[in-house]
């Protein structure tokens, strides 16, 4: 009520009201929006862009991909478009948890599945990093593409 008669003798339109449930700074986020009347966007340099695109994004899914075993193999059928590759997390008859790739590669209990896990996670993602150091060694291609039409979206450049 206080509020409503501080707005009542405050300098402003007059028909500026204090709706129940809401507070001053509701009514400052309100009035800023509609002052501004614009949309908030959020602009990426080329550079930070093609970044994204050409290490970010398969890094991501190779990620996806080494975690994908880590799951239980129901867990494929619930999420087909996310797992890809079916999961091999099981509990054997004594309840412990184990993966097994390969038949000679098995681990048994938390602490093997920890380190698998890891060891997937590095080995899969050193592959996008290790592509793209293949790809900038290419000196020769490098300067081919540096000539095409590829130097108005890649920044050959740097």
């Amino acid at each position: 009520e206080e509020f409503q008669e501080l707005l009542n003798y405050a300098p402003g339109p007059p028909d500026l009201t204090l709706e129940k449930g809401k507070t001053m700074k509701d009514l400052a986020n309100i009035t800023l929006i509609k002052n501004r009347g614009e949309k908030r966007t959020c602009r990426v340099s080329p550079t930070v862009r093609f970044y994204l695109i050409t290490l970010g994004v398969p890094l991501f899914f190779s990620i996806l991909y080494s975690v994908a075993i880590l799951f239980p193999p129901e867990a494929r059928v619930k999420a087909p478009t996310i797992l890809w590759t079916d999961g091999l997390l099981v509990k054997d008859d004594n309840g412990v948890f184990q993966i097994c790739p390969r038949i000679s590669i098995c681990s048994v209990g938390i602490a093997q599945i920890v380190s698998i896990a890891i060891a997937r996670l590095t080995a899969f993602s050193s592959y996008v990093t290790l592509a793209l150091v293949f790809v900038t060694k290419m000196h020769s291609a490098h300067n081919f593409l540096s000539s095409t039409l590829m130097r108005e979206f890649v920044p050959f450049e740097d």
